[in-house]
């Protein structure tokens, strides 16, 4: 097997699903910080808006070439269940859509309800991406 350099799939996806929020129009879509730390509410700053979404490369198996599967967790907030619903729906489907020369194929799961003693609205969802590394150069 060859020596593979992974792309940093988190930072891909906060550049990939930032400004693909900003694009849209609902209302929901507005203020949307991405992100993939939670906040500490003792330190830094929670988004004014209550919306955040924030990923977590959780591994993946390796192919014997330069492909290997991402396994993505995502959390998203709102400041209501219905809002953060509608915001998880859409972080999923844009998730689907996404293409580009690392990622090739996006399967997400549909998002669940993952409201924790916080009180804050949250929904969680999976996906798994192929993506493509590139060898290491000799």
């Amino acid at each position: 097997m060859p020596a593979i350099i992974w792309p940093d799939i988190e930072a891909e996806f906060i550049a990939h699903m930032a400004p693909a929020l900003q694009a849209r129009t609902e209302p929901y879509a507005a203020d949307v910080a991405v992100r993939n730390r939670v906040p500490d509410e003792r330190g830094d700053a929670w988004p004014p808006s209550g919306r955040l979404v924030v990923v977590r490369d959780d591994g993946g198996p390796t192919t014997p070439d330069v492909r290997a599967t991402a396994r993505l967790g995502v959390q998203v907030w709102a400041a209501s269940e219905a809002e953060a619903s509608d915001l998880a729906n859409l972080v999923m489907a844009l998730t689907g859509g996404w293409r580009s020369p690392t990622v090739r194929q996006s399967n997400p799961s549909r998002p669940f309800s993952a409201t924790e003693e916080s009180g804050r609205p949250k929904q969680y969802f999976t996906a798994e991406l192929m993506i493509r590394g590139r060898a290491l150069p000799a």
